[in-house]
C-alpha cells in the first residue's frame, strides 16, 4: 500500500512540473467600455491605481469573484497590478 501511495504523490509532483514548464497561451483583454478603473482591491471603494484606456491591454490573473478579477496592465511602459470589474473585459 505505501508504494501505490509513493507512485501517486509521484504523479501528482510531475504533472505540475510538466504544467510550469509548458505554460498555458495568455489570452490578452481590453475594456470594452471608454475607461476602466484598476483598483487596490476588488471593492468600488477601492484606491483607484490606474485608468485603464479602452485599448489597453489586460491580462486575467484569476477571478476573484463573480464581480471581481485580478489583473496585470501594461501601460505607459509599465506593468500594473489589480483588480477589475471583469464584466468590462473582452477578448481582444
Amino acid at each position: 500500500m505505501g508504494e501505490n501511495t509513493k507512485n501517486s504523490e509521484y504523479k501528482k509532483e510531475d504533472k505540475v512540473k510538466r504544467d510550469v514548464e509548458s505554460p498555458k497561451e495568455t489570452t490578452i483583454f481590453r475594456p470594452n467600455v471608454s475607461y476602466l478603473n484598476l483598483r487596490s482591491a476588488p471593492s468600488k471603494a477601492a484606491r483607484v491605481l490606474l485608468i485603464i484606456g479602452q485599448f489597453s491591454n489586460v491580462i486575467v490573473d484569476k477571478k476573484v469573484n463573480n464581480d471581481w478579477t485580478k489583473v496585470t496592465v501594461e501601460q505607459d511602459e509599465e506593468t500594473h497590478e489589480g483588480f477589475v470589474m471583469g464584466t468590462y473585459l473582452e477578448v481582444k
